[in-house]
């Protein structure tokens, strides 16, 4: 399934960097990633060359930057976390999208689909 235009995963110097588009008339800016990573991950949020860093659980290392009209993530997971962990990072890096982009995971899904014309 062709993804462009939607999600766009792409190599940069050998990171694997996820694109996520920002609805409409949604607003994000520094200040706002910076409150929703510390929502849903609670604990230090660094800024290292103009992205917001954390880590937590299973994430050893998550960077998130807005680009343009796209929410930009690279990750790092923990291979030896335990499952609890792991399902709970998952639902807390959901969650953040959802509030980050103003697209729940079903509308992701959705205009992923309709854009890759399947």
């Amino acid at each position: 399934m062709d993804t462009t235009g939607y999600l766009r995963r792409y190599l940069v110097e050998g990171e694997n960097i996820n694109s996520y588009p920002i609805k409409r008339g949604h607003k994000l800016d520094d200040d706002r990633i910076r409150e929703l990573l510390g929502e849903w991950f609670p604990g230090d949020v660094k800024v290292e060359d103009g992205k917001f860093v954390i880590g937590y659980k299973s994430l050893k290392r998550m960077e998130v930057w807005v680009d343009g009209k796209s929410l930009c993530v690279t990750t790092e997971s923990d291979m030896d976390a335990d499952l609890g962990d792991v399902s709970d990072t998952n639902s807390r890096f959901r969650r953040f999208l959802d509030s980050a982009t103003g697209f729940t995971a079903k509308q992701r899904v959705k205009r992923m689909k309709k854009e890759s014309g399947s």
